[in-house]
């Protein structure tokens, strides 16, 4: 999801699925998740399981400022 829309979950959630509808035949869809500071680990997740049923996987940025955030997200879901 964009990460400007990761703060409002479930808003990435027609961005996807118009981008799911573009993509050629066959095609797998990710979704990209950030750890910017000041996005708390609880709007990732909603994030995370508002697009989960659409794209095929997900990437995830972040960085040593962020690493436990990403550590929490990672064992929220």
């Amino acid at each position: 999801p964009a990460t400007g829309l990761q703060r409002t979950a479930p808003a990435p959630r027609p961005l996807v699925r118009g981008a799911k509808q573009q993509r050629r035949a066959g095609q797998p869809l990710w979704a990209g998740l950030t750890t910017l500071r000041g996005h708390p680990v609880s709007a990732i997740v909603k994030s995370y399981r508002a697009v989960a049923g659409i794209v095929d996987g997900f990437w995830l940025n972040t960085s040593g400022d962020t690493i436990s955030v990403t550590a929490e997200f990672l064992r929220q879901i």
